[in-house]
């Protein structure tokens, strides 16, 4: 039997393995480079959110991160979307809703305080101010 001596093995990391996202976000080309100069700069995006069927509101912000799947992550954002002001169905299996603050403060966690603004009989726009948001990228329709 032949016994071989170990020899500790260096390896360099390839250049694939080597990226980050920070220099994923210096190097871009194309609309990625649209949102690296809007990080640079330091100015408010408004990046407009939808669902499956519609737009649904927008958030502005300023873009600290993105990635290559244009997920994207905004600071001292304020997002605004449109509601419906009352519900017009009976929920037979839910029952009655009932408030939770005062649960969610003994918790330590605090709501954003939202602003309302009636736009017609049936809708309402609402806006509040969230902080730090991470936006998928699924859920981005537009970016100005």
């Amino acid at each position: 039997m032949i016994i071989f001596p170990t020899v500790p093995i260096k390896s360099t990391p390839s250049s694939s393995q080597q990226r980050n996202l920070s220099k994923f976000m210096e190097n871009v080309e194309g609309p990625f480079a649209m949102l690296r100069k809007c990080r640079e700069s330091g100015n408010h995006a408004k990046i407009y959110i939808r669902n499956n069927k519609t737009i649904v509101g927008h958030t502005m912000g300023r873009i600290i991160a993105f990635d290559k799947h244009m997920n994207i992550i905004l600071e001292d954002a304020t997002e605004t979307f449109k509601r419906r002001k009352f519900k017009y169905s009976e929920d037979k299996y839910v029952g009655e809703s009932k408030d939770c603050s005062q649960r969610l403060l003994n918790l330590g966690i605090t709501l954003p305080e939202s602003k309302v603004k009636s736009v017609n009989r049936k809708n309402c726009i609402v806006s509040r101010y969230v902080g730090k948001v991470l936006i998928r990228c699924e859920c981005i329709a537009l970016i100005i």
